[in-house]
């Protein structure tokens, strides 16, 4: 029995590799022998970086087909939070190129289709992988969201390619516990419908995602916490012990990231908004006695998801210089051996506050593209702790984070009636996905 998980894993991002990993253990723990992962990346170096993790921690990765249109762009990538229109144009192009050779695949899916598509491809694929395979397996995390851009369908069909694949070879498709919605426009709902209707097993990582489904007649959708609550937590490595050395019982760690504000129209202004009001919350912290750490939750793999490139547009604007950052070379469970060392945290990476709450580390979330954040915070009666960042300001940053203080054991006593639920739901997901799997055989 093999399986293969998509749409793509990069180590470079660890709430991403996170899911990547749990949804190995539970196809392995349902019963299947032979589990790999696509790749990301533009060159082999670069594919490298971003699967070494992956493949040492005994997950083997194939060559990824749906290649993102910023491949071709290494020398003119900018290292800011947006794009140039130079950039814009070109990945543009690129993309229209892809779809038609993506979308030429889906109507006649043979190798010998693929080896004139794809020429300079091996036999380590992720087309060869998808023939061999018996399950297609969409890991958790973010999946399908709209907001009556133009783009919409364009970028459904990106997202979706992987299952529209594997349903067009008749494979077995699972769509692990996701965040869905909002969805704008009817004729992207109906797509989504019709693909989603068309799977074997669907979950949903919140339950305001749940009714999204239930409105749009996915009647088996059923929901499953985030992946990343199913980690178990291991000793902590030599680096984490060097990374935390220093840090005291006064200690916030602190989560951001360069983000593009979709659902806004001046995104500049968002932007700058968003990271003045963290550096205006990282003084206040310093002021009130606690050591800041900014922890860079993801490394790329582009300018877009570098978090490195919003810590220092914070920290350039903070009047203190105290502040550290913590950048390294860790795994999931390494940064989550370094959440446990902190006091609180405050996370725009939504993983950063799984990963905290899993050690019970108490956090705060701000929250961004689409239902996860608020979705899954409500659904642990911690709602109040959701700060959306298309309106965050200093003033709530600061209210919210002094109400956690204040309520903190409340806080831990609803992670900790949490985590019992969480592993119910895991053993009930693994008996799902047993009888699925043995149906496949």
């Amino acid at each position: 029995m093999k399986a293969l998980i998509v749409p793509a894993c990069t180590d470079l991002n660890r709430g991403d590799q996170a899911l990547v990993w749990e949804s190995a253990r539970l196809l392995k723990d349902a019963g299947v022998d032979d589990v790999a992962v696509v790749d990301y990346g533009d060159n082999e170096t670069d594919r490298h970086m971003q699967s070494r993790q992956t493949v040492s921690h005994g997950i083997p990765v194939k060559r990824n087909i749906v290649e993102h249109p910023r491949r071709f762009l290494s020398s003119l990538q900018s290292k800011d939070a947006h794009d140039g229109y130079l950039v814009l144009i070109i990945m543009a192009l690129v993309a229209v190129v892809d779809f038609a050779r993506l979308l030429l695949l889906l109507v006649v899916p043979s190798k010998f289709t693929f080896r004139i598509l794809w020429p300079h491809y091996g036999d380590s694929d992720a087309f060869s992988s998808f023939i061999a395979s018996d399950v297609v397996a969409v890991k958790g995390g973010g999946f399908l969201h709209t907001y009556g851009s133009v783009k919409d369908l364009y970028y459904i069909f990106f997202t979706m390619y992987y299952v529209l694949l594997g349903l067009r070879l008749r494979k077995k498709v699972v769509i692990f516990p996701n965040s869905i919605g909002p969805l704008t426009g009817r004729l992207n709902k109906l797509v989504v419908k019709f693909l989603l209707k068309r799977c074997g097993l669907v979950y949903v990582r919140e339950k305001v995602s749940l009714s999204v489904l239930q409105e749009l007649r996915v009647d088996h959708a059923k929901y499953i916490p985030d992946l990343a609550y199913f980690m178990e937590e291991e000793e902590p490595s030599e680096k984490v012990c060097g990374a935390t050395s220093g840090i005291s019982d006064r200690a916030v760690g602190i989560t951001v990231r360069p983000y593009r504000f979709p659902e806004v129209s001046d995104y500049d202004l968002a932007y700058r908004n968003y990271v003045s009001s963290v550096a205006k919350f990282g003084d206040f912290l310093i002021s009130r006695g606690y050591q800041v750490f900014f922890v860079v939750q993801v490394q790329g793999p582009s300018a877009h998801e570098t978090d490195r490139i919003a810590i220092n547009d914070v920290m350039h604007l903070m009047s203190s210089n105290e502040a550290i950052v913590i950048d390294g070379d860790y795994n999931c469970f390494d940064l989550m051996g370094i959440y446990s060392r902190l006091k609180f945290v405050v996370g725009t990476r939504f993983h950063s506050v799984i990963f905290s709450q899993n050690v019970t580390t108490p956090a705060i979330a701000i929250g961004y593209g689409g239902n996860k954040s608020t979705g899954i915070m409500g659904d642990l009666d911690l709602s109040e702790y959701v700060l959306r960042i298309e309106d965050i300001n200093y003033a709530d940053l600061k209210k919210t984070f002094l109400d956690l203080e204040a309520s903190s054991d409340s806080y831990c006593s609803k992670l900790r009636d949490g985590k019992i639920r969480f592993n119910e739901y895991r053993s009930e997901l693994i008996s799902e996905l047993t009888a699925f799997i043995g149906a496949t055989r």
